[in-house]
C-alpha cells in the first residue's frame, strides 16, 4: 500500500547544504526548479530528486519515491512571490505527477503611449506540469514532463509547450545516476511579434545517499553554444 506525505519546505521538511555551481546558458523561468533540498545542492538534482520535485529535474524518478504531495512559498523580492504545488501517485505500472510553478510579478502600469494614464496589470509567468516515469528494467526507470507555459506581462499574454525527456538508474538505496534533456521540444513563445526560444539544455549526473546525507555532482550544458559548466552538492534531510 503507498503511503501519501504532504511536506511544505521549510516548514514541516528542513534540509540544508553547500554547493558549488559553475553557470551555464542564459537564465530564463525554466532555468531553476523548486525545492527546498534540491536548492541546496546547487540544482545538482537530476540523479537526486524524488517525488513531485522530480517533474522538474528529471521526471524518471518519479518512480523512486512514495506518492506525495510538495508545496512551497518564497518571497524573492517585496511584492515578487515563488510558488510551486505539485504531486504524485501511482499508475500501477508506473507513477505520474502533476504540477505548478508559478512567478508572481506583481502589479505594474502598462501604457500605450506618453499620454495614456495608464492601467494596472498584473504581471506573471506559470508552467503547468504532467509527468510519467516508467520502469524499463529491474535499475533503469524512463520519464517524460510535458508542459504549458502561460505567461502575462504588461497587459500582453503568450504561451508555449515544452517536453523533457529523462532516465535514472538505482543500486540499492545509496547510488543513482540520472540524465535528462531539459526542453528537448519548445513551441517558442511570441510577444509582440518577438519570438523566444529557450534552449534545450543537457543535464547527467550521479548521487550518493547515506542516511540523511546526500552527495550530488552534475555536468550540464545548454545547447546554445555555451560553455559547459559543473555543480557539486551536499545537502541532509532528516528522515
Amino acid at each position: 500500500m503507498s503511503r501519501a506525505y504532504l511536506g511544505l519546505a521549510g516548514i514541516l521538511a528542513f534540509s540544508w547544504g553547500v554547493s558549488w555551481a559553475a553557470p551555464a546558458g542564459r537564465a530564463h523561468f525554466l532555468t531553476h526548479g523548486p525545492g527546498s533540498l534540491e536548492e541546496s545542492l546547487g540544482g545538482a538534482a537530476a540523479a537526486a530528486s524524488v517525488g513531485p520535485n522530480a517533474l522538474y529535474y528529471n521526471a524518471a524518478n518519479l518512480g523512486s519515491g512514495p506518492s506525495a504531495i510538495s508545496a512551497e512559498f518564497s518571497e524573492i523580492f517585496p511584492g515578487v512571490g515563488y510558488s510551486w504545488l505539485g504531486s504524485s501517485f501511482d499508475l500501477g505500472s508506473g507513477k505520474m505527477g502533476l504540477g505548478l510553478i508559478s512567478l508572481d510579478l506583481g502589479e505594474i502600469t502598462s501604457r500605450e503611449g506618453l499620454l495614456d494614464p495608464g492601467r494596472e496589470t498584473r504581471n506573471r509567468q506559470r508552467a503547468y506540469l504532467l509527468g510519467v516515469s516508467h520502469k524499463l528494467s529491474e535499475s533503469l526507470q524512463g520519464g517524460l514532463t510535458l508542459g504549458a507555459l502561460d505567461f502575462q506581462l504588461a497587459g500582453h499574454s503568450s504561451g508555449a509547450r515544452f517536453l523533457d525527456a529523462g532516465f535514472s538508474s538505482r543500486w540499492g538505496s545509496q547510488w543513482s545516476i540520472g540524465a535528462v534533456v531539459k526542453n528537448a521540444y519548445f513551441s517558442g513563445l511570441n510577444f509582440a511579434g518577438h519570438r523566444e526560444i529557450y534552449p534545450a539544455e543537457l543535464r547527467a549526473g550521479a548521487a550518493a545517499s547515506f542516511g540523511g546525507l546526500l552527495i550530488t555532482a552534475q555536468a550540464h550544458r545548454t545547447l546554445d553554444g555555451s560553455k559547459p559548466g559543473f555543480s557539486i552538492g551536499l545537502g541532509y534531510s532528516p528522515a
